[in-house]
């Protein structure tokens, strides 16, 4: 019956795209689920796309989609754990929009402005009749930010990115932040070829600012950087790659 009750899953998935005028396309769609545990659950996505000019795209999106309790959450059960027959799935609403730039033949940036509204996230519960414990649809939470990137590419196989976002995460009843949530977190990277489309050479940064912890204390800010060596076609079908991670054994 365990198996059978996680195996049973039923989806559908519809997609269709509308030109409104020469430079506005809507692509629009939806998808259908039905599981044994819980039920159904209808998440449609939708995208607005502009283009005033050849080189600039403006994006509106807006998604929702859920995750389904998994085996553990659902069916657990031991001396001081109890199973919740209705339990329900996590869901979230995502609203982006977007400008994309292209500057000249080799530059590229986008900015982005966004809004996450998570429901009904699954946690642990306390029943005080019992003193069982049993996995509940407990939290909400929202996330708005921003987030900025430039890359370029050349001809040679010089290729470089650098990023930048800022996400306030926050419990959506309280208004407190949630631990383990950078403000700010930052991306660098740049690729050079030591052989023409054969042999390159990588290193990246990864920065994020500091974070409290689920006590309340802080934990710091960090740069990680990581290097790696990528070959493509060293011999017929052959690639191969080695990296680094952590260079500079940051905590």
């Amino acid at each position: 019956q365990f198996q059978e009750e996680i195996d049973s899953l039923v989806a559908h998935q519809a997609q269709d795209e509308f030109q409104a005028l020469k430079n506005l396309i809507l692509n629009a769609g939806v998808r259908y689920d039905r599981f044994s545990t819980f039920g159904a659950t209808v998440n449609p996505r939708a995208a607005l796309v502009y283009q005033p000019r050849e080189p600039t795209t403006i994006k509106f999106l807006y998604g929702q989609a859920f995750r389904a309790p998994n085996a553990y959450e659902n069916f657990y059960e031991t001396f001081n754990y109890k199973r919740n027959p209705g339990l329900g799935p996590e869901t979230i609403r995502s609203y982006e929009l977007v400008c994309e730039q292209r500057l000249g033949r080799h530059w590229r940036g986008d900015v982005s402005l966004f809004f996450n509204d998570v429901e009904d996230l699954i946690g642990l519960q306390e029943d005080p009749a019992d003193g069982f414990f049993y996995f509940d649809n407990l939290d909400s939470v929202r996330a708005r930010g921003g987030e900025v990137e430039v890359e370029a590419q050349w001809a040679s196989g010089l290729h470089g990115r650098a990023g930048y976002t800022y996400t306030r995460t926050e419990d959506a009843r309280s208004g407190l932040r949630l631990s383990n949530s950078p403000a700010h977190l930052g991306k660098v990277s740049l690729s050079v070829p030591l052989r023409r489309d054969r042999l390159f050479a990588s290193v990246e940064l990864q920065g994020m600012s500091r974070r409290e912890t689920v006590r309340g204390g802080k934990v710091g800010g960090v740069w990680l950087a990581n290097a790696t060596l990528f070959g493509q076609e060293l011999a017929k079908g052959l690639a191969v790659s080695a990296s680094v991670y952590n260079l500079f054994d940051q905590r």
